[in-house]
Parts: C-alpha cells; structure tokens; sequence
C-alpha cells in the first residue's frame, strides 16, 4: 500500500503558485547529520505552500525531483495510528528510489498527526544522510517545543498569514510607483486592497 502512496507523491507535480518571502530560509546542500528544517504555523498561513516553494528551488538548483519526497500526514490513506507510518513510507521510498539512500529530503507536511514522529526524525536525522523539512500546526511543533523535541538538531520557521505587501502579489494588485508616489489609479486600488486585507486577513487557501 505505502509504495502506491509514496509512488503518487514522487509523480506528483508541483501544484502552480505564487511564492511566499520565504524570510532567508533556504535549505543547505546534502550532508550527514543536517539540522532539522522545523516550519511551524496556524492552519493556512502558507506551510504547505512554502514546503512546494522549497521543493522547486532545490530543482531549480540541481536536484534531482526523485531525491525529494514529500508526504501529506493529513492523507486518510496512511495508518497515522501506527507508530511506523511515518518509516513505513520512508522504507517504500528507498524501495522505489534506491539511490535516495545516499542522501536526500523528506517534506513531512502536518507530520504532528503522525504517533512517534519525535523518534522517527530524531533517528533518522542522525543516522541518515537526509534533509528533513516536516511541518505543522500542532502546540507539539511550536518553535518553543520542537527543540526539547529534536535535542538541539532543529531549527524552526514560523510561517505567518500573508503580510499586505504579499496581499497585493496574490491578488495581482497593482503596486507600482514612480519616483515613491503612486499614481491615483494605483492609489485607488491599494486602499480598496488594504479594505478586503483588514477585513478578510492574510490566510491562504492551502496550509
């Protein structure tokens, strides 16, 4: 079951976006022993959208798409009850790409729904040669809590609703000035942009 799962995650492709600022976050280069890569956040500010806007700048430097696997724990298909879901997927992904064993990153989105997550990335960030990037919403991730979690191996993004600046970006407003003024046309439609922003927020259809 987990190879059909994990197969439909490695073939899926990465869904159209628009990228976040992504605060300075950008994941290092394979090496044994990295840090964990904690993004934490309430339920749509943008986690799942920043783990796909990591995913494409590790393609678009080089990586091969096959040494990244990213698995949604919010999936009803995966035995979350199980204390081995989470290395039961992992195991298939070996299986289905044998060379990720000598290195790789895993994207475990909303891995809090997981049992025994902790153990899981603990072990395997300190004995694999693996970048693991999970995400979640839980108070078991927040950046207060996932270092006496990981023992000091992780380092934590918190992931905020949409400032007005990316606002406007999503919803194709226009933004543009001369010389710091902006014109009334522009002008117009930033107040009525910062109307619908005060009023609707900053949350974003995915995670």
């Amino acid at each position: 079951m987990y190879e059909d799962i994990v197969n439909e995650y490695l073939d899926m492709p990465l869904p159209t976006r628009i990228d976040r600022d992504d605060g300075g976050l950008t994941l290092p280069r394979l090496a044994p022993h990295d840090p964990v890569w904690s993004i934490v956040g309430v339920r749509r500010c943008g986690k799942t959208n920043m783990l796909y806007q990591l995913m494409d700048g590790l393609i678009k430097r080089g990586v091969p798409r096959e040494l990244m696997l990213y698995v949604d724990f919010d999936d009803d298909r995966l035995d979350t009850d199980s204390r081995t879901c989470v290395n039961d997927a992992l195991e298939a992904y070996y299986e289905l790409v044998p060379e990720a064993r000598q290195g790789c990153y895993l994207f475990l989105d909303e891995i809090q729904e997981a049992q025994g997550w902790q153990t899981f990335v603990r072990r395997v960030s300190e004995h694999y040669s693996v970048t693991i990037v999970p995400s979640g919403s839980s108070s078991k991730l927040l950046s207060t809590d996932i270092p006496t979690e990981l023992r000091g191996r992780s380092l934590s993004h918190t992931m905020w609703p949409l400032g007005f600046s990316e606002y406007c970006r999503f919803h194709s407003v226009d933004t543009s000035s001369r010389s710091g003024f902006f014109g009334t046309h522009v002008a117009t439609g930033l107040q009525r942009a910062f109307g619908d922003y005060l009023e609707r927020g900053g949350f974003l259809r995915c995670r």
